[in-house]
């Protein structure tokens, strides 16, 4: 009876049954893991540099035009138009960013916010250096 169980234990042993769940993922980075989530968010922008940029490229075109009185009021417009044409090309291009959640090798879970992916997906083995993901070599 202690023979088959010294074989039953011996084989579960070269099995690796007898190790932690985790230490089969555990490659000795303490950097590295699984991505399990990834989030696309929007930040929203006020336009209010390219208001800036557009008054100030406006105002420039403008002041081309015409002369003495005719040369201010086209400056002036070309101020408020660019402005307003700036604005609305500032807040259509809405900054896209990742929440990325990284079950690591250790057990810990890890989230990381950046402004791209690259080619990292969920189930992407990766490595977490400088607080960014990275896909792992």
């Amino acid at each position: 009876m202690k023979t088959i169980f010294a074989i039953a234990f011996a084989a579960f042993a070269m099995m690796g049954i007898s190790k932690p769940a985790l230490a089969d993922n555990y490659s000795g980075c303490h950097n590295c893991g699984v991505v399990k989530k990834i989030e696309t968010y929007s930040e929203k922008r006020s336009g209010t540099g390219g208001a800036i940029v557009g008054g100030i490229v406006g105002g420039a075109v403008g002041n081309q035009v015409g002369k003495g009185d005719g040369r201010k009021v086209a400056t002036v417009a070309g101020i408020v138009g660019g402005a307003i044409v700036g604005k609305k090309i500032a807040e259509k291009n809405d900054r896209k960013d990742y929440e990325i959640t990284v079950r690591m090798d250790n057990g810990e879970t890890r989230v990381i916010d950046q402004g791209s992916l690259g080619k990292i997906r969920v189930g992407s083995r990766v490595k977490i250096k400088n607080d960014k993901v990275q896909l792992r070599n």
